[in-house]
């Protein structure tokens, strides 16, 4: 713990020299969550019961330490999506069946039970 917070601290203390001039506008933070940008303007950086707490009068986010890979400075706003997953191949084949358990090619409004992938769902179509 001792390891993460001088670290931390001196990325705060570089962040506090880098950021008066303003060539990179934003501090970035990425993680198991994804990555998240602030701007430099007035921030202000917390550390409480292993977590990260940055604000910069405009918005504030908390990072949990153990989470955070690394931190840097950036020209532009950048907000990744971690992950995307889609649960159907766009190959994979759609079976729709009725309450009766009778197989339907073309569903209309109704509630269906449906297969994909060796997955079995109910769906409503409205």
């Amino acid at each position: 713990m001792k390891k993460v917070f001088l670290f931390v601290l001196a990325l705060i203390g570089i962040a506090t020299a880098q950021a008066d001039g303003y060539a990179y506008p934003y501090l970035t933070f990425e993680g198991t969550q994804g990555a998240t940008s602030l701007a430099v303007e007035s921030i202000t950086f917390t550390i409480q019961d292993g977590k990260l707490l940055v604000a910069n009068g405009v918005s504030t986010q908390t990072f949990t330490l153990s989470d955070l890979s690394k931190m840097y400075f950036s020209k532009n706003d950048v907000t990744a999506i971690p992950a995307v997953s889609t649960d159907a191949q766009p190959d994979a084949r759609r079976e729709y069946f009725d309450l009766q358990g009778r197989r339907v090619d073309n569903p209309g409004k109704g509630i269906y039970i449906v297969k994909q992938n060796g997955r079995i769902q109910k769906i409503a179509i409205r």
